[in-house]
């Protein structure tokens, strides 16, 4: 599972109780700091990310969108979770958010649909799942990867000619 930290006063145990059973009974998305995502990206096959602006109402509507797909994602064993975290999206270069991407085996997988389209994300999760596709990156994605594993292959195109699209 993905860890959830009690950010209380553990020595009341009120406190405690209340956040244990929000935590059994809730169908939240879990947030998760960039050290989480990183170890529940390399520990899980399938995992999906909002990278989000709580501050945004745009943020806030796809998120209330999303809430409904969490349920059918874990039943697709595919982990869901979001981070509002700035250099955290950077890093993979995202420069608009919301931006849903799964991780595949830890190989990032941009989602390019309306995310306010909750039915057709979770569609288009569960083809990636059972499909093999190369995914889009972005050049931060590329040298991330370089960075992670000792073999990588990329092929680099145009994608605004014809030509090399049809060769790939």
């Amino acid at each position: 599972g993905i860890p959830t930290v009690f950010e209380g006063d553990l020595e009341n145990e009120e406190d405690v109780l209340e956040w244990l059973e929000r935590q059994t009974s809730s169908d939240e998305i879990e947030d998760v700091t960039d050290e989480m995502l990183d170890m529940i990206i390399e520990k899980m096959p399938h995992v999906a990310v909002l990278f989000y602006d709580k501050d945004s109402k745009t943020s806030q509507k796809v998120l209330a969108e999303l809430e409904n797909i969490d349920d059918e994602c874990d039943q697709n064993d595919i982990a869901f979770v979001k981070i509002d975290d700035d250099n955290e999206a950077k890093e993979w270069g995202i420069e608009e958010l919301p931006t849903m991407i799964l991780f595949e085996r830890g190989i990032p997988h941009i989602y390019e649909g309306d995310l306010m389209r909750e039915e057709e994300l979770l569609g288009w999760l569960v083809h990636q799942k059972r499909h093999s596709e190369i995914p889009e990156i972005t050049d931060e994605m590329k040298d991330k990867l370089m960075r992670t594993y000792d073999h990588v292959a990329i092929i680099f195109y145009d994608k605004d000619d014809k030509q090399d699209i049809r060769e790939c």
